[in-house]
Order: structure tokens, then C-alpha cells, then sequence
């Protein structure tokens, strides 16, 4: 016996493969499989989910989930994410938009998968905003000179040289 999600998906799965909904359609939003099937917004996430997995959807930022391209050719082919991309992602976001365009959804969209799929990565806005700081700083070249002590660095130890970062849990006050 199926669950309800697999049920629900079941029956969009048919109207794709009939034609009803056909290739750039829109496929029913979470919050109308929720009116229309009477389930929780986590079943219907789920739904769409398992059709985005079979390659049947995809997302369309400014549009929605709608019938992909080949849609029943097979399971698509993206891998999961990792927390580079998401890190990465997040950049090109705020980059754009600045941080105020910054949503764990916009990020989600980008990427191609559910919203809350994010929070397997990131504990929330708050560690994404630290770990974009960190891959920042981590690009960023040694000084030459240390920013607190104003010596010479002779070698980098961010820890040491004023750096903050989530892995240096604060700031020291001098270089080696």
C-alpha cells in the first residue's frame, strides 16, 4: 500500500504521461495539493520532491514547479548539493541582490531543490552568513603585516593576525 504522498505523486505522474500537463506547465503548487488533497505542506513538499527526483518537474525561478523538458526520460541526473554549493550560491545571491534578497528559498530555487533540503547543510541565515564570511576571508590574500601589531607577518596565521572566523571562534591580538 502506498503512502499519500506517493499517491498524490501517482496521479500527477498520469497527467503528465497522458499529456494533460504537458512540458512547461505548471504542475500544482504545494499549497494547492494542500487545499485540494487536504494534507500537510511537508506531504505536499514531498510530492513534488519525488517528481523533481524522477525528473518529471523543475523548478523555474519567477515561475514555479512546472513539467520539464523530456519529462519521464528518466531520473535526472543532478547530485545533492553540497555546503560549498549552498555556500556558493548564497554568494552569487548576495552579490546580486545584496543580503536583503538573501532567503534560504531564493537559494533553494536557485539550486533546484526543496527549501527545507537547505537545512541538512545549515543550521539557518545565521551559520549561512558565517560560512560566507569564512569563504571569503579564505580567499582573501596573507597581509603582509600583521593589522593588529603593525610588525611583520612572516607567516600567515589568520588566527593570530585579527582574522575572525567560525573556526577561530574570535579574535587574538597579535601574529607569531
Amino acid at each position: 500500500m502506498s503512502t499519500t504522498y506517493e499517491r498524490i505523486a501517482d496521479e500527477i505522474r498520469a497527467r503528465i504521461r497522458s499529456g494533460e500537463l504537458a512540458e512547461g506547465d505548471p504542475v500544482p503548487s504545494t499549497r494547492r495539493i494542500v487545499a485540494e488533497h487536504g494534507v500537510a505542506m511537508a506531504t505536499a513538499s514531498r510530492v513534488l520532491d519525488a517528481l523533481r527526483r524522477d525528473g518529471l518537474v523543475e523548478v523555474r525561478r519567477g515561475v514555479g514547479t512546472v513539467v520539464a523538458a523530456g519529462a519521464g526520460a528518466g531520473p535526472a541526473a543532478r547530485p545533492a548539493p553540497s555546503v560549498g554549493d549552498v555556500v556558493r550560491a548564497a554568494m552569487t545571491v548576495a552579490d546580486a541582490e545584496g543580503l536583503g534578497g538573501l532567503s534560504m528559498r531564493r537559494i533553494a530555487t536557485d539550486l533546484g531543490i526543496p527549501t527545507m533540503s537547505l537545512y541538512r547543510h545549515v543550521r539557518g541565515r545565521e551559520e549561512l552568513l558565517t560560512r560566507m564570511l569564512d569563504a571569503v576571508y579564505a580567499s582573501a590574500p596573507c597581509p603582509t603585516r600583521c593589522p593588529t601589531a603593525g610588525g611583520p607577518a612572516p607567516r600567515c596565521v589568520p588566527a593570530r593576525c585579527g582574522a575572525r572566523s567560525s573556526a577561530t571562534r574570535g579574535r587574538h591580538t597579535s601574529c607569531p
